[in-house]
């Protein structure tokens, strides 16, 4: 099971869940990598898990609060 915790053992953002995705799309395909892992079906359940984490970090009250 993956890690969604920085090193110290803290929870991260949740909306840098979804910059790190990013940076590993960028990188793959600096790579020539074939496949999307934003938008290919391969990849679904990762994406449903890392917004399904986002989701519970939300509700614990970590990230963006409305002002």
């Amino acid at each position: 099971m993956p890690s969604y915790k920085k090193k110290n053992g803290d929870d991260h953002e949740p909306d840098c869940l979804k910059v790190m995705q990013a940076s590993l799309e960028r990188y793959l395909k600096s790579k020539a990598y074939p496949k999307s892992f934003i938008q290919d079906r391969e990849f679904l359940n990762s994406r449903k898990a890392l917004k399904g984490r986002a989701r519970k970090l939300r509700e614990q009250g970590k990230g963006k609060q409305p002002n």
